[in-house]
């Protein structure tokens, strides 16, 4: 019984403050995934170290989230700016983990695919200076790019690649 409290809990799932056009027949994207250009994203509702985000990603037949652009950093930023809460008067906004860590060997941040983040794409403050233990891993909390320890647990940010139904065969 005690695991049904845990779930009620307001300070462990992040919700967007507006709804959109989630679950509606027409949309493109599966439930509680959000629709842009040609992709799906899910913003979790659940923490995992950023290793289990990559492996949660992978159970929703999707990728840990790879940001290819500016029009896709816009998007993103936007978007994580919905999830937050009112404590104690003040917006906290939930952290989201993406598919990008830094490589010590590399002196580089690189995503899980093996690419190294754009230049000028956007920074991610701290990381290599800041000696976390079990390496640094980039997230996302209210609109801003930044390091934590990959062991900390925090939200996921996910993505699937619409093929449009006209293009097939």
């Amino acid at each position: 019984m005690g695991e049904q409290e845990d779930l009620k809990s307001e300070h462990q799932t992040p919700k967007p403050e507006s709804s959109g056009s989630k679950g509606h027949k027409s949309s493109p994207c599966p439930e509680r995934w959000i629709h842009q250009g040609q992709a799906s994203y899910l913003f979790s509702d659940e923490n995992f170290s950023w290793q289990r985000c990559s492996s949660f990603c992978s159970s929703q037949e999707s990728r840990f989230l790879k940001i290819d652009g500016k029009e896709e950093l816009d998007f993103i930023k936007k978007a994580s700016y919905q999830y937050v809460e009112d404590r104690q008067g003040l917006p906290y906004y939930f952290p989201f983990w993406i598919g990008l860590s830094y490589d010590p060997s590399t002196k580089k941040w690189g995503w899980m695919d093996g690419t190294a983040l754009s230049s000028g794409l956007f920074h991610v403050p701290g990381g290599p200076s800041d000696n976390f233990q079990s390496g640094a891993c980039a997230y996302f909390q209210g609109g801003n790019a930044k390091a934590g320890n990959c062991e900390e647990t925090r939200f996921c940010i996910c993505e699937k690649t619409r093929v449009a139904t006209d293009q097939l065969g």
